[in-house]
């Protein structure tokens, strides 16, 4: 396939789960294991539209809002002692591309529903938390992606402005999330979804992204 069109940026801005570490199976584990006493399902449905990408209290919002607040404050107590001990492997191409962007001067940052405990434990075990010069996860905003805070905030951290910096997504709501924050997003993943939401491109992995020193910044091809 061809290159498409690049897109130049001076910022560039990381989802983690599905994106730099493949998590999918082990959150989706972890919030059946959860529901299945409380005679809570999880189907696929749920699991993409209301987990996958979600803040955890979004997920217990929609998926147990029908159980007593007790009931719910212990399922949010067990997600933050179980969260940070989830399983993952690393996604190709991740690293060099984290490196390979910082080497060419790009602003790092990642905006995660993760706690700073999982996203930090995970940036030093791939060796790339001195690439990062931001970080956004899970408590940082009041109100989680969809929504454009996270990203809104990345961005100040990284003393950018949106329009100068670029999402990457795996998730449709991470997309929307980007979007809504005025920034272009590159999909990665099998999500039919991640074009309706609004990604300019969409690539499996991060292995099909190739970056390049720009006078105006750094630019993102998908080959």
């Amino acid at each position: 396939m061809p290159p498409v069109t690049g897109i130049v940026a001076r910022g560039v801005l990381f989802d983690m789960d599905g994106v730099l570490i493949s998590t999918d199976g082990a959150i989706r584990a972890l919030w059946t294991e959860i529901g299945r006493p409380l005679g809570i399902r999880i189907s696929d449905r749920d699991f993409y539209q209301h987990i996958l990408g979600c803040a955890p209290e979004r997920t217990v919002s929609t998926l147990f809002g029908e159980l007593s607040e007790s009931v719910r404050a212990d399922v949010m107590a067990t997600v933050r002692t179980r969260e940070p001990q989830l399983g993952y492997e690393q996604i190709p191409g991740a690293v060099e591309l984290v490196m390979a962007l910082s080497a060419a001067g790009a602003a790092i940052a990642l905006v995660t529903g993760a706690s700073a405990v999982r996203a930090g434990a995970v940036l030093d075990a791939m060796g790339i938390r001195d690439a990062f010069d931001a970080l956004v996860t899970w408590g940082d905003v009041r109100v989680g992606k969809p929504a454009p805070d996270c990203y809104l905030l990345a961005a100040r951290r990284l003393g950018l402005a949106p329009e100068r910096c670029v999402a990457v997504e795996d998730a449709t709501i991470g997309v929307r999330s980007a979007v809504n924050a005025g920034m272009p997003c590159i999909g990665v993943g099998a999500d039919k979804g991640l074009f309706d939401a609004g990604a300019e491109f969409v690539v499996d992995t991060l292995s099909a992204v190739r970056c390049q020193r720009r006078p105006s910044g750094v630019e993102l091809v998908a080959r």
